[in-house]
């Protein structure tokens, strides 16, 4: 499975990531995968979770956390985005809607009017709305938000399903909102390849399996948003993410 120089750099910096470890540590680990089978990998992978990672246990430290992530971002836009006329959020694909608060509260939005939609309930932290994969409910399409996020999530959604979702998303969005779009750029089949390790290590992590259903370039998702209406106004990619992590600003004039 791992062949080559260039594999085993980025995958060092995924197990790295996924475990917590230093870069030290994780070249040793992978040092014991070389020519292993696929099950044998997931399965020794599985061992040095066990043995290695340490998960966020407390709310106030998960929280605490992405907020120090996600103002990093905020502070990594282009200064002269006006974020303060920002009074209501939607969060697409919020899951436990921790992320969502920490955004609403680094743009001091009231919690009444932070939203959240996912295709499972697992938040007591938003105004939480489920949908099935398909369809926007009409309860919340009626609505209208500042902005609208997208944080890693679009890749989950069944392309059949895309245009839809989208158009309702940015119908959604009030005069000059925003949507923030955060994805990998899959511009090559090795890019797949590392985004299926990393969606692998998630799933040993949380023991939720989210496949990933597309594999778009960011200039492939920059024309989808043009498309619809959108003006690109900053953007900027995740520094040391082999995924090709990247962050994207539209605005609706």
């Amino acid at each position: 499975m791992l062949n080559h120089h260039k594999s085993t750099f980025y995958l060092r910096i995924l197990v790295s990531t996924f475990l917590r470890v230093k870069m030290s540590i994780a070249k040793s680990i992978l040092e014991t995968l070389i020519d292993k089978t696929n099950d044998e990998f997931i399965n020794i992978l599985k061992d040095y979770h066990t043995q290695y990672r340490k998960k966020d246990t407390s709310y106030k430290e998960v929280l605490h956390n992405h907020i120090g992530h996600m103002k990093r971002y905020f502070n990594s836009f282009t200064p002269s985005i006006n974020f303060s006329s920002v009074k209501s959020y939607l969060d697409f694909g919020c899951s436990d809607g921790v992320k969502s608060l920490a955004i609403g509260q680094i743009l001091n939005i009231e919690e009444e009017n932070i939203y959240g939609i996912d295709i499972k309930n697992e938040s007591n932290f938003v105004n939480f709305f489920e949908y099935d994969g398909i369809n926007i409910p009409d309860n919340l399409k009626v609505k209208k938000f500042d902005m609208v996020t997208c944080l890693q999530v679009l890749h989950h959604v069944d392309s059949a399903y895309l245009q839809n979702i989208l158009i309702d998303l940015v119908s959604m969005i009030s005069d000059h909102g925003f949507l923030i779009l955060r994805d990998h750029d899959c511009f090559s089949n090795w890019m797949k390849i590392l985004v299926d390790l990393q969606h692998l290590f998630y799933s040993i992590d949380t023991e939720h399996i989210m496949p990933v259903k597309l594999y778009k370039s960011k200039n492939e998702w920059k024309e989808i948003f043009s498309d619809l209406g959108l003006t690109l106004v900053s953007e900027f990619a995740e520094n040391n993410d082999p995924t090709g992590g990247f962050f994207m600003v539209f605005q609706k004039k």
